[in-house]
């Protein structure tokens, strides 16, 4: 597909100084890991060094302190992760929102994870409510359901983008979920044999499988190839993002 990045000059300007913030982002990363990771090293020495000396409450204390900065490291490797992907390609999808009662519309970007920066989210995770406009409606009217009840308002632009390795491969705007060719481009990269994520794809039937909180038993019948497998993955990937609090990955049984 032709790049046509040359009409949107200000999505040019915009990837770039996200990719800024994501750069200074995993150098703040990378500091507080290796931070952690002496905080590690330390401790388990200090334990070692000092195991005949302590008693039994206080071994188990230091084993409770190894265990949180283990936890801690676990964490920021996963967010560490998480940023390389980002900074690889940050967003596949911007759409601008006017909600009822406001004077301008907010631009919206929507990735594969969420991204904040200040406590100002520069990144929709595309399991977030907000981000299924994306999918379920074309420019005009549009809401979404949201954890106090149902946003109402206008889309007043839809935008899909191809980013790879910090580089817009392709920018449109369309009044569809997704172009015939926009598709084609997506579901010919098959470079390896893992599944790929579609959440650039995710049709608006898709959608409503994958986000579905109502029925407790769900069935997906379709012919071989249709994509079962993927939607029932990207399902599970939007349970344990929607109930991150109750729902564990150990709890899934594939």
């Amino acid at each position: 597909m032709a790049e046509n990045t040359a009409y949107f000059p200000d999505e040019e300007a915009h990837l770039e100084e996200i990719e800024k913030i994501l750069g200074t982002e995993a150098e703040i990363l990378d500091s507080a890991i290796a931070r952690v990771r002496d905080t590690y090293a330390e401790t388990q020495q200090a334990r070692q060094d000092n195991y005949y000396d302590m008693d039994t409450r206080e071994r188990l204390a230091m084993d409770r302190d190894l265990k949180g900065i283990d936890q801690n490291l676990a964490s920021l490797d996963k967010s560490k992760k998480h940023l390389e992907k980002l900074m690889d390609s940050p967003y596949f999808s911007r759409i601008d929102f006017l909600e009822d009662g406001h004077d301008a519309p907010v631009p919206l970007y929507i990735g594969r994870f969420g991204f904040r920066k200040d406590q100002e989210p520069l990144i929709y995770d595309w399991r977030a409510p907000v981000s299924s406009m994306f999918y379920d409606w074309d420019t005009g009217p549009a809401f979404y359901i949201a954890p106090m009840g149902k946003i109402a308002g206008k889309m007043t632009l839809k935008r899909q983008f191809r980013i790879r390795k910090g580089t817009i491969v392709y920018c449109l705007d369309n009044s569809q979920t997704v172009s015939d060719d926009v598709l084609q481009e997506e579901l010919s990269h098959t470079s390896d044999d893992r599944m790929k994520t579609i959440i650039a794809t995710i049709q608006r039937e898709q959608n409503a499988v994958i986000r579905n909180e109502k029925s407790g038993t769900m069935i997906i019948q379709g012919v071989a190839g249709s994509g079962k497998t993927s939607i029932a993955l990207h399902r599970i990937a939007f349970l344990l993002y929607r109930f991150r609090d109750t729902l564990k990955a150990e709890d899934i049984l594939i």
